[in-house]
């Protein structure tokens, strides 16, 4: 009887690691799905929505030439996923082969969520505050907001951390477009500096008003108010609480823009 326990236990914890291995190898897929590969040479990119992808896209199809075919379809992100990934799909024996130079592209987070927030109220019909968006996106309560747009709201604004980040070989943040390592290990010539990563949105310089608890009608007419002007002192606590992650694994701190701004907006109050 007592062997029967003892058997009955490792069965248990066999299954219980099997089921966890199956979510793990799950999650991994997930992340697998959406990452740029090619073989020649052999390259994978992960990048996230809102954080320089278009031009992380053009990019890359200039560097295997691909540019032009991109550029001829109806939008970029159509023809990466329309064209593009249906015919280049990272597998996890290629994403685990050290053949392939895995790098994974990210954004200032802080910089980050003031771009999600502006496509938010542009393209899926939040209309409210900054301040409201983010205690809307921790809450996951969206009044008023359509299932797909909420979706769409949502998949622009997720943290950059994934699981398969352990993994990468490089973590290039785009502010910095520093691809030279990757360019010794490739032979390519990658570059962002040609790109603009603020081409969908233009913003204001020299402005001195906190527009974090403003509707976006008050601010909708581009330029825009700079992202520094967004916050106070509850929108940094709940990006430095939602983007935590992000903040701490990727080594970001708050800019200098950010907090001069808040410094002499709080000395005003």
């Amino acid at each position: 009887m007592k062997k029967i326990k003892i058997l009955i236990g490792l069965l248990i914890i066999a299954s219980d690691l099997h089921s966890q291995e199956s979510s793990y190898n799950n999650e991994i897929h997930k992340c697998l799905n959406e990452m740029f590969i090619h073989d020649n040479p052999p390259l994978i990119v992960d990048w996230t929505r809102k954080a320089g992808s278009t031009c992380i896209w053009l990019m890359l199809f200039e560097q295997y030439g691909l540019l032009q075919e991109a550029l001829q379809y109806s939008s970029v992100p159509g023809y990466v996923k329309q064209v593009y990934s249906k015919s280049h799909k990272a597998t996890i024996d290629k994403f685990f082969n050290k053949n392939y130079c895995k790098v994974k592209c990210v954004r200032n987070p802080y910089y980050r969520i003031v771009s999600s927030y502006l496509q938010s109220c542009k393209a899926y019909t939040f209309k409210n505050s900054f301040e409201s968006f983010l205690i809307s996106f921790k809450k996951q309560d969206w009044k008023n907001i359509a299932i797909h747009n909420i979706h769409a709201i949502n998949r622009h604004t997720q943290e950059q951390y994934k699981e398969t980040d352990q993994f990468m070989d490089y973590i290039v943040k785009i502010e910095e477009t520093d691809f030279s390592e990757i360019n010794k290990k490739t032979g390519l010539n990658l570059s962002l500096c040609k790109y603009h990563l603020n081409h969908h949105n233009s913003y204001l310089q020299n402005y001195d008003t906190c527009v974090a608890t403003l509707k976006f009608k008050d601010i909708e007419k581009r330029p825009y108010p700079p992202c520094y002007a967004f916050y106070n002192k509850k929108t940094l606590y709940l990006i430095e609480e939602l983007f935590h992650e992000d903040i701490i694994n990727y080594g970001y701190t708050l800019p200098d823009d950010i907090k001069f701004f808040m410094e002499k907006t709080t000395a005003k109050d």
